[in-house]
């Protein structure tokens, strides 16, 4: 017979090599955080949910205000929000290293409280942070560890095909609304191919000066624009189909030679030999 008690505690415990059930994207860009994910739970590889906020609220203190994305064990990720707005509560933050040394403190806690030895437990996330000082994204390991993220970091599966997307960008200039587009079409395209992933995307934006965009205010909009860039990318497939048969065809691009303009000229000259 199975212990229970047993099984509840090795999924508080984390395997490595054991993919994450979920995908969460940040990015930081010149004036904020943007931090998305898929709405979908599953645990044991059983589907759970598909309307899971994996994203929480903006969590608001009078020097700094911040977001946070969990992946792992949903009790943990919820006993770590609840210890790191303590943390927040009981010490003074003014910075993004005071805030990244609560993190790494609640981590800790966790990891004292629910694992033994060697052990860490299976709890990682992403938090982005805007003081009066500076703002910046972090990532959180299960080894306790808290890092700077420069400019992109993924959470979950594919993580391999974030990088992917990730690296054609022009990371050092984006604006908001490039920020937004760049981790709702990570998460979009992941969903696709991953069956562990899914539900609606939902995004959080946390501008440096402090203000930031409501669930209710753009859940619609974001979504219709999930689908936008779908339906792009779509009609970009046979572009990189021609790519693929005759590379030595396709001119190096530039803006009169973009996928979007080399697509309008074919669908015109379609028409024309329709006439």
């Amino acid at each position: 017979m199975i212990n229970k008690n047993v099984k509840l505690k090795s999924n508080l415990i984390y395997k490595k090599g054991t993919p994450r059930m979920t995908v969460i994207a940040g990015i930081k860009f010149d004036m904020g955080i943007v931090i998305a994910s898929d709405s979908q739970a599953t645990i044991g590889g059983i589907l759970k949910r598909v309307d899971e906020r994996k994203i929480s609220e903006i969590e608001k203190f009078p020097n700094f205000r911040f977001n946070f994305a969990g992946a792992g064990d949903e009790r943990l990720i919820g006993r770590a929000k609840e210890q790191l707005i303590m943390e927040c509560q009981n010490r003074e933050i003014n910075s993004v290293f005071d805030f990244k040394n609560a993190c790494e403190d609640v981590v800790r806690f966790i990891k004292q409280r629910y694992t033994e030895g060697e052990e860490y437990p299976n709890l990682e996330f992403l938090t982005g942070i805007a003081t009066k000082q500076d703002f910046g994204l972090l990532r959180l390991y299960p080894d306790g560890v808290a890092s700077n993220v420069n400019y992109y970091d993924v959470i979950g599966s594919g993580m391999l095909f974030a990088e992917y997307i990730y690296s054609r960008l022009d990371k050092e200039n984006l604006s908001g609304i490039e920020a937004i587009n760049t981790v709702l079409y990570v998460v979009e395209e992941i969903k696709e191919i991953d069956p562990n992933c899914g539900g609606l995307t939902t995004v959080s934006v946390l501008f440096s000066n402090g203000n930031f965009f409501k669930y209710k205010d753009y859940d619609k909009v974001l979504n219709a624009r999930a689908k936008f860039l779908q339906t792009t990318d779509d009609k970009m497939k046979p572009f990189w189909q021609k790519m693929i048969r005759n590379p030595f065809e396709i001119p190096i691009l530039d803006a009169s030679t973009s996928p979007s303009k080399q697509l309008n000229n074919d669908e015109r000259k379609k028409q024309e030999n329709n006439k």
